[in-house]
């Protein structure tokens, strides 16, 4: 389904912790020059394809980049072994995944935004309930080049503190 301007998707690939992610990149047609790109990854165990595509394809009619892209372990990804949950992993394939972008000559390195569902390190959700504001603080100190990040959703993989 396309909403408003043309565009196109590209099958790509990044190395994050020596495996091959699988991505699509979306961009505008229309686009002259570089133009800011968001990324995009599911939580927990969804992929690209579980409803991602929607959305980026909003971003492209709307002027924009998006890459989505599935987490090592997880879709059309590399990774041993499969379904594999680790939160670490995945703040790593987000840094990653920006890094990348800086390198397309038709992505503004400049302005990387990120709009994940996911992830915090154990450390963190053990330590506070509040664990929506350390994922953001994390991927924002892993991933410096992302200019805006929005975590819709956390998983942990280890238990929250009790209050």
């Amino acid at each position: 389904m396309s909403y408003g301007q043309p565009m196109s998707r590209e099958d790509v690939t990044f190395t994050s912790g020596g495996t091959r992610c699988a991505a699509w990149l979306y961009r505008p047609d229309a686009a002259a020059g570089d133009v800011p790109c968001v990324v995009m990854a599911h939580g927990f165990t969804g992929t690209r394809s579980d409803r991602l595509p929607a959305y980026a394809e909003r971003f492209a009619a709307a002027g924009l980049a998006a890459l989505v892209f599935d987490y090592r372990h997880f879709g059309d990804s590399e990774g041993e072994p499969r379904q594999h949950e680790d939160s670490a992993g995945k703040l790593a394939d987000l840094r990653d995944a920006v890094g990348y972008l800086g390198t397309r000559p038709e992505v503004d390195a400049d302005r990387i935004g990120s709009s994940v569902t996911v992830i915090s390190p154990a450390k963190s959700c053990a330590d506070s309930n509040a664990s929506g504001i350390i994922v953001s603080d994390n991927i924002a100190r892993i991933a410096p080049a992302a200019i805006a990040i929005v975590a819709a959703m956390t998983s942990c993989d280890a238990p929250l503190k009790k209050t």
